[in-house]
């Protein structure tokens, strides 16, 4: 039985991993993986799962920071928090150490409303091999992710990712934000294009 949930478990986790890497690689993340075609991707919601999920896949938070570098400002920061908020599905470390890098840039100052390190013990691995075993830091802990309480390499910027293609049917967010700006305005036309009316409560609440 033990077995049986292990397998199942890593099973799920795999699958999941595979999904985040296709939402990723759709918005512009260098990576071997297949773009998704028919999903419209919701990029605050994205960034909330792979900060919870991507300490299972080094590869993966790496193309993701690398992508946040270039295209942070894509980001609408003040629905991430309130996503955070409603429904916490992210890892505020993580989402934290993120916010520390980006801020440094002007353009995305700010982002250090959520560089604040939370409370910890103390510092531990970031990255998780198959089996649950942490993977070794072999050289200098990044000083951001460590300032979060969280121990991992340096990170470093390729800067290999590109900005989403418009023409993705699954970039239609990205788009309509390049058009009317990083704000509501954008979520609200996505909502009336994909579903023709709706309640503004119901709206708000997307």
């Amino acid at each position: 039985m033990a077995t049986s949930y292990k397998h199942s478990r890593d099973k799920l986790l795999a699958a999941f991993l595979d999904f985040l890497w296709s939402q990723w690689s759709s918005l512009g993340v260098a990576g071997q993986r297949t773009a998704g075609q028919g999903r419209l991707i919701d990029p605050e919601a994205l960034l909330l799962a792979t900060t919870r999920f991507a300490c299972h896949d080094p590869r993966l938070l790496d193309g993701v920071l690398d992508w946040m570098i270039s295209n942070g400002t894509r980001i609408n920061l003040q629905r991430l928090q309130r996503l955070q908020e409603t429904s916490p599905l992210g890892d505020m470390r993580v989402l934290g150490a993120i916010a520390s890098i980006l801020s440094r840039q002007s353009v995305m100052r700010k982002w250090s409303s959520l560089a604040k390190p939370v409370a910890f013990a103390s510092p531990e691995p970031l990255f998780i091999a198959a089996g649950g075993k942490a993977l070794p830091i072999l050289r200098e802990p990044d000083p951001d992710f460590l300032r979060h309480g969280l121990l991992r390499d340096a990170v470093e910027s390729r800067g290999t990712s590109v900005p989403p293609d418009p023409h993705r049917a699954c970039n239609l967010l990205c788009k309509l934000r390049a058009l009317f700006g990083v704000n509501a305005r954008a979520e609200i036309v996505a909502w009336l294009l994909i579903h023709g009316s709706g309640h503004p409560a119901a709206i708000a609440r997307a």
